[in-house]
């Protein structure tokens, strides 16, 4: 609590309890409490009355009830700011004799009339105030802290910073983060209890703040400084200027705080650097400060508790230390900037870690305005948060290119929101654009899903609310170009005068690409083929928004050296597409990637190397991808056994040999064998007849592969003229359809 030690009761233990209830959290139970001095009634701004009470309500609207039932006659109720039994009594005989609903809780109606009868407001006014959400609230600390709340405005407004001895004041800063911590520790969070009344403790401390005793002069009517607090009443302006906003104004509250803080740092000494410097970028330099605004007290000095006491945290879920009786206030509150209290599920804050004095540096000062200044300890942390809102809908990924499919994603909330995210819609347009982002061609409008789990925005906020409040959108069948992504997000808590809805918006430019995908699954590598063979694989393109993405598939066989580069022409042929891989729909997660297979059979290559090309046209764009081999088709193979080159045979004789095609994937490859005698003196050939071809030949299936087995042939030959001959065997090729040859010089007789 703002300028003042803590020591509270267990009705403000109690109370804690209940405030946090409110809010659906573990109570974060505090120091150790002794009886209050006083209640709400006795501070400086009364509260406004008329919570529903009942049994288990604590805190100073039950005071004011308690002394309104005392003077309603009913003496046996105690001043304790606790709803119990004799509370109840007292009410139940206070409706019975009124002629009220007899409920035993203290309602509207029961306070009305209380407030008619016990004229509990007397002559000075009482006063409401509105609790903030977490949202609102994390945002007016992260404004606080670069005095962007009421810069320049004498009573809330920051005021200079001591940072280097003698030297000239610096502008103010407050590490958001800290003042978060601040707040959790001192009220978490609380301007309000119930629903109106204005939250304040025992010994008058108010709001989320806790601001008592600031020890912050200000300018009275005169121009004189006037030394005041919330204890009691303070001369105008003063009370309708500063108490008053205090009470009712969180945001003047959360203002007011960083003002009191910013004076404890003026007021004590310094947490320095290696230049002698007091940098209020460090969350180190604010040790003595924050240990001074609870009261730079011997009671929160480190030397005097428990050395193995650990971290504190305000997460009671984690495994830290979460009693609070063993830190001093300034490790209570840097331990919350590190182990963040979490609401819903969502953290308030990112986590800060901070490094933390050794605790002899304090042995020495009994009184803590003896202790010295000390280096910052180190390493030094600072604060990222910005004291400025980021736009209410951003998108995640600005990447200047895309390839499709990609999802658009981001997030969007409206920061007046009161609970959840204040969205429920958002909206993307997709327009045709050039290279700098003038639009071109008529906008698409697609709705994106809303409502996605964002724990990142929620934390970065401190708003459990914007949680649920990312938003996704599958982009796709867009043809390769420029385009302008407008997103627009519809406020569910805003409209205009006129009653229309309000959108917020943001834009990116990117540039489109598709995202073709196929593959030549057969050949499956370079290398050797037999023919016939079928060349299969599949083709697709990701950013279809129907189909596979591909109308066409052609095939084109180039001659090439071993390498692959073309040496001549081409073939052509178009593939059959359309064929089912489920294998390929499974792979990228959709079935209408089904029928993408494609198929084509080959035969009839000559001996040599090809770069096969398989292309594959994208419906969206019109372009073709492509995929390809390097094959070779292997030469033909003959030989003529018998009879052997310049022999001289005698009629009949026997041609025998083999033939084989090696560009064959099934069988020898060759379906007929035809031998012819030339006349070595010319004259014309002599057809000796078509010799049987299939015989076994193991030894030329040991040498080619077993296919070959059956590639022997043979023929008997005889009359025939004496006299001398070019034998020549022709063998058909299955592949091809052409005929290879093979010769022998003989002599018959």
């Amino acid at each position: 609590m703002a300028g003042r030690l803590v020591n509270r009761s267990l009705l403000a233990l109690a109370l804690a309890t209940a405030v946090l209830s409110v809010q659906g959290l573990k109570p974060d139970l505090g120091l150790p409490l002794s009886p209050p001095a006083a209640h709400a009634d006795h501070c400086a701004v009364r509260p406004a009355t008329g919570a529903t009470l009942s049994t288990g309500s604590h805190g100073d609207q039950v005071w004011i009830l308690q002394i309104a039932l005392r003077n309603a006659g009913y003496s046996f109720v105690p001043l304790d700011g606790i709803f119990g039994s004799p509370e109840r009594n007292a009410v139940i005989g206070f409706q019975q004799s009124r002629g009220l609903p007899v409920t035993g809780v203290a309602d509207a109606a029961t306070w009305q009339t209380l407030e008619i009868e016990q004229r509990i407001d007397g002559s000075q006014a009482r006063h409401a105030a509105g609790q903030p959400s977490y949202g609102q609230t994390s945002a007016t600390f992260n404004a606080a802290g670069f005095n962007a709340l009421f810069p320049g405005q004498p009573y809330f407004g920051l005021q200079a910073m001591s940072t280097r001895s003698g030297g000239a004041p610096s502008p103010p800063y407050i590490p958001p983060t800290l003042s978060k911590a601040i707040g959790w520790i001192e009220s978490a969070w609380r301007q309000v209890h119930g629903s109106t009344a204005p939250s304040i403790s025992t010994d008058c401390g108010y709001g989320i703040a806790q601001i008592t005793y600031p020890g912050v002069p200000l300018p009275g009517a005169d121009g004189t400084m006037v030394s005041w607090g919330m204890k009691d009443r303070a001369p105008e302006p003063i009370y309708s200027g500063v108490q008053v906003p205090i009470t009712t104004s969180f945001t003047h509250n959360i203002a007011f705080g960083g003002k009191t803080l910013i004076a404890k740092w003026n007021a004590t000494p310094w947490v320095v650097d290696g230049s002698n410097i007091q940098n209020p970028s460090y969350m180190e330099s604010w040790y003595y400060a924050v240990w001074a605004y609870n009261g730079f007290a011997s009671s929160n000095n480190p030397a005097n508790k428990d050395s193995l006491r650990g971290e504190y945290s305000c997460n009671p879920a984690d495994g830290f230390n979460h009693d609070r009786s063993k830190f001093p206030y300034q490790e209570l509150v840097f331990g919350c900037v590190k182990h963040p209290p979490k609401a819903e599920g969502v953290a308030l804050w990112p986590p800060l870690d901070v490094s933390l004095p050794p605790s002899n540096s304090f042995v020495n000062c009994p009184q803590p305005q003896s202790c010295p200044n000390i280096p910052v300890p180190q390493p030094v942390h600072t604060d990222p948060t910005s004291g400025t809102f980021p736009a209410p809908v951003t998108i995640d990924n600005r990447a200047a290119e895309q390839t499709q499919p990609f999802t658009l994603s981001g997030w969007a909330v409206d920061y007046t929101a009161q609970r959840g995210t204040g969205v429920d819609a958002v909206h993307v347009y997709v327009a045709p654009a050039d290279a700098t982002g003038n639009i071109i061609g008529a906008p698409v409008l697609a709705a994106a899903d809303y409502g996605s789990p964002r724990g990142d925005v929620a934390t970065a906020f401190g708003n459990p609310g914007f949680a649920n409040s990312g938003y996704a959108l599958a982009v796709r069948a867009f043809a390769p170009g420029y385009y302008q992504f407008v997103v627009y997000a519809r406020s569910s808590v805003t409209k205009t005068p006129s009653g229309q809805d309000i959108w917020s918006s943001t834009n990116t430019l990117v540039y489109l690409r598709n995202a073709p995908h196929m593959a030549l699954d057969s050949p499956a590598v370079d290398g050797e083929i037999g023919q016939p063979f079928s060349l299969s694989g599949w083709a697709l393109d990701r950013a279809a928004g129907g189909g596979t993405g591909v109308d066409a598939v052609h095939v084109y066989a180039y001659p090439s050296d071993a390498s692959g580069n073309p040496t001549g022409g081409q073939h052509f042929s178009a593939a059959a597409y359309g064929s089912p891989r489920p294998d390929v729909a499974a792979a990228f997660g959709s079935s209408q990637f089904t029928n993408s297979g494609y198929t084509l059979p080959l035969n009839g290559l000559g001996a040599g190397y090809y770069r096969v090309v398989v292309f594959a046209r994208n419906v969206l764009s019109g372009q073709w991808q492509h995929a390809s081999r390097v094959i070779s088709v292997p030469p033909r193979a003959m030989a003529i056994d018998a009879p052997g080159t310049g022999s001289a045979v005698g009629q009949p004789f026997v041609v025998s040999g083999w033939a084989i095609d090696r560009a064959a994937a099934q069988s020898a490859g060759v379906d007929a064998v035809h031998v012819y005698a030339y006349p070595a003196s010319g004259g014309p050939a002599i057809f000796l007849g078509a010799a049987q071809h299939g015989s076994p030949r193991p030894d030329i299936a040991a040498l080619f592969g077993q296919r070959f087995e059956r590639s022997g042939y043979v023929l008997t030959a005889s009359g025939i003229p004496a006299g001398g001959y070019v034998l020549v065997v022709y063998a058909r090729s299955t592949v091809t359809g052409a005929w290879q040859h093979q010769d022998h010089q003989v002599l018959v007789h």
